[in-house]
């Protein structure tokens, strides 16, 4: 089974690094536009870089439970994504996305 999260990881933190380094504050689509990378594409890493980031056993059981609904095959991306979206909506990971947030954590 191939590993989704690390090239999710990998982007997001290249995409933050451009956001948060720029001396003249340079917004997210700006980054994604000098950095060559599709708005669709880090829009669909985004919950899952951001869920393994705050919260790594979250992540886990996430991915588990879509790994043990397909039978251990792979694991559908669109899935994982729309899981770790529904529960980084949770009232206690948006406390602590916004922690994250204000340390530069996230973006």
């Amino acid at each position: 089974m191939a590993q989704l999260w690390p090239s999710c990881v990998g982007l997001y933190n290249t995409v933050k690094d451009a956001v948060l380094s720029s001396t003249n504050a340079t917004s997210l689509r700006q980054a994604l536009d000098d950095l060559n990378i599709p708005k669709r594409t880090f829009n669909r890493k985004r919950p899952v870089a951001e869920l393994y980031l705050l919260d790594q056993q979250a992540f886990e059981r996430a991915r588990d439970d879509i790994a043990a609904a397909s039978g251990g095959r792979r694991i559908n991306q669109e899935k994982l994504a729309k899981q770790c979206s529904d529960i980084l909506k949770r009232p206690d990971m948006q406390v602590k996305r916004r922690v994250a947030v204000t340390h530069g954590l996230l973006i």
